[in-house]
């Protein structure tokens, strides 16, 4: 599967002159699927602290990798989400609280930060013309949390709770005019 959405990504991306289009991103979307299949059935043997220096490794090396180019290059970008796809299920899960407990409350929020990362970016560089990275990345993130947890209260909490009465309540489903 992520040789063939590779490939429909990268026609699409040829037909299209180059441009990013959502076929662009199968093949990253593609990889979370496997590693989801992989844990089903995959050993851990890696120590859980090793898991934030590959993230660092790919990322860095992802940087470099596109230093030449004006612009990123799309099917790079899918090497390295396909590796990390591939390798998140090789380590163990970790047992310190305070790190657990931290990256659950990140977890929480992480669809509002996926959802609005891209548009805080545009506000700040493109909209407040933010050009000194030492007052634009802490606002960039600042931003982006309060837009996650905002959107995670009056949207994302909400329909999860519709949800769970939907398929765990027959008779409250029932009883809903649609």
């Amino acid at each position: 599967l992520i040789i063939l959405f590779c490939g429909i990504g990268y026609a699409v991306a040829v037909l299209a002159g180059g441009r990013m289009n959502i076929f662009a991103y199968f093949p990253c979307f593609i990889s979370g699927v496997a590693a989801y299949a992989i844990g089903l059935r995959k050993n851990r043997l890696l120590p859980y602290w090793a898991w934030p220096l590959l993230i660092l490794l790919l990322f860095s090396a992802y940087a470099m990798s596109n230093a030449d180019f004006e612009r990123p290059v799309y099917w790079i970008g899918w090497v390295f989400c396909i590796v990390l796809g591939l390798s998140v299920n090789s380590f163990r899960d970790s047992e310190f609280k305070l790190l657990n407990s931290v990256s659950a409350w990140i977890a929480k929020y992480s669809y509002g930060m996926y959802l609005f990362h891209v548009p805080v970016l545009y506000f700040l560089y493109d909209v407040m013309k933010f050009d000194n990275a030492t007052y634009s990345v802490p606002v960039y993130f600042v931003l982006t949390m309060i837009a996650s947890i905002f959107v995670y209260g009056i949207i994302e909490k909400p329909f999860v709770e519709i949800g769970k009465r939907i398929n765990f309540d027959p008779a409250w489903s029932l009883s809903m005019k649609w």
